[in-house]
């Protein structure tokens, strides 16, 4: 029997389709679309791409199978997480997504901020850009006409769930991104109604295994899918994630390096305390949670490395000299601990823990003429590195465990950035998942569980999470927090020359 996945990211969608039993990818199909940035600050997605590229993704995932749909048993969903579509009662957008690298609601925040005392009750998190209730108080300031002519809005992944099934709803795990849902409850709190929302536009919240729906005869005459086939409501991408990494128990820390760097700490409950430094959601697994602690341009800095040193390789025809990740690996390798004194601030995107610093820049500091395109390579692997650590110790602080490692996504493919991670985070051996694609694996899982093809979400995740251990070189791990002090103070120096670059940049 199989599960088929869909996980709708930021620029792209991939479907996968598990074997129910081993957990491996039978086949995969995958579809991109576009970022809209029509002003400054804007970054939105037309939701109708999401679902012409989703189409073609579960084709070509099923072509490529070569089985019966109707041998699959259940549908997970993943995805992208806190953007928000407005929608009429036949389902219609009535604007594109606003989605979570948006950061037009200044105004909404100040409001916010202005109850923060019981907002942060609420909804346990920062009152940031990230999250999805500014954006839905920016529609109703700004696009009342929109506002008003919806039925309901949605996260995106709701949006592919209300495609397949004709059901509006979303789950508890994107639902605590709002700052709007009562974590106790599990339900919308009327304080939406203060900033000038109507509750009833808020879909129902499920939770993630819950079967909500089945793919109807139209959906299914459009993808592939058999008809009747059931769907869980699924989960956010960095809970699914969760799922995929192991990260079901309090003390197992997820670590992802893709475009950004993610780390996720289960914990038994979300506290108050901690509003203003991690942010704090509800994880896929019934009465648990998670502390999320975010790296904004964690795998972009070493992809920004390779494109803007590219050119320089070749700049002469016929030169076959460029930079692939294998080639900037292997110069990395032949650098020493510490790249020769090289430091690297990956704040290429600002920064977010320990540091809510939108003005903060990525920063070689240390530079000199000794230094090679691999010691800069290498600096840019430990200042990530070196930035995950800093958020490992402020889970200390939050008296939050964090005892073992678990690696997943892209980055996690260079061993030598596996070996530096350990090595800086220092909590023993370090865990690496065979299967990388977290996300989508973790939507299986819970699909698994919603439809009872498995029956405890431990027995699930360690059967189809395999892992190998990346050993802890002590020596290693002893020069790197040596290395990492000067690192910590970084930051601190650097804060107010961030900020008069940053002030200058509109003039110039």
């Amino acid at each position: 029997m199989a599960l088929i996945v869909i996980d709708l990211g930021t620029s792209s969608v991939k479907v996968a389709l598990y074997d129910h039993e081993t957990g491996e990818i039978l086949s995969t199909g995958r579809g991109h679309y576009r970022l809209y940035s029509e002003k400054q600050g804007y970054a939105e997605q037309n939701p109708e791409e999401w679902w012409t590229q989703t189409k073609y993704a579960i084709q070509e995932c099923l072509h490529r199978a070569k089985i019966s749909p109707k041998s699959i048993k259940g549908i997970g969903l993943s995805g992208q997480m806190c953007g928000v579509v407005p929608v009429t009662k036949s389902g219609q957008p009535l604007y594109n997504c606003i989605t979570h690298l948006d950061t037009r609601c200044v105004e909404e925040i100040a409001s916010l901020r202005e109850r923060q005392e019981d907002v942060l009750r609420i909804g346990m998190n920062p009152i940031t850009n990230l999250m999805s209730a500014p954006k839905l108080m920016w529609l109703k300031n700004n696009r009342k006409d929109v506002w008003d002519q919806a039925h309901k809005w949605l996260m995106p992944k709701d949006y592919i769930r209300l495609k397949l099934t004709g059901t509006f709803g979303t789950d508890s795990t994107d639902a605590s991104a709002t700052l709007f849902m009562d974590f106790n409850k599990k339900t919308w709190d009327p304080l939406i109604e203060h900033f000038g929302l109507d509750i009833t536009k808020f879909p129902e919240v499920n939770l993630p295994y819950e079967l909500v729906g089945s793919v109807t005869k139209s959906a299914a005459e459009e993808t592939g899918l058999a008809p009747g086939t059931p769907l869980a409501a699924g989960a956010a991408d960095m809970a699914c994630t969760a799922l995929g990494t192991r990260a079901v128990s309090e003390g197992n820390i997820s670590v992802t390096i893709g475009t950004a760097g993610h780390l996720i700490a289960p914990i038994a409950a979300p506290d108050p305390a901690y509003a203003g430094r991690l942010y704090q959601f509800c994880h896929a697994v019934p009465d648990m949670y998670y502390a999320f602690g975010s790296i904004p341009a964690g795998g972009l800095s070493l992809s920004w490395l390779i494109d803007l040193l590219n050119p320089l390789l070749n700049d002469e025809p016929g030169n076959n000299r460029k930079l692939t990740y294998e080639k900037m690996n292997r110069m990395a390798e032949e650098s020493t601990i510490g790249s020769k004194g090289l430091f690297f601030l990956p704040y290429l995107a600002g920064s977010v823990v320990p540091y809510a610093d939108p003005k903060a820049k990525g920063t070689f500091i240390g530079l000199s003429i000794r230094h090679s395109y691999g010691d800069m390579a290498r600096a840019v692997m430990e200042g990530v590195a070196y930035n995950f650590r800093q958020i490992v110790e402020l889970l200390d602080l939050c008296n939050i465990p964090a005892h073992q490692l678990f690696f997943g996504e892209g980055g996690m493919n260079s061993q030598i950035w596996t070996r530096i991670l350990t090595s800086v985070m220092n909590r023993g051996n370090a865990f690496l998942m065979k299967d990388k694609d977290s996300a989508p694996l973790g939507a299986a899982i819970i699909a698994g569980m919603g439809t009872g093809l498995y029956h405890d979400w431990n027995d699930a995740v360690n059967k189809l999470s395999q892992v190998e251990t990346v050993p802890n070189d002590l020596a290693m791990a002893e020069s790197y927090s040596k290395l990492y002090r000067i690192y910590e103070g970084l930051y601190p120096t650097l804060k107010t020359t961030f900020e008069q670059i940053y002030d200058m940049e509109g003039t110039i």
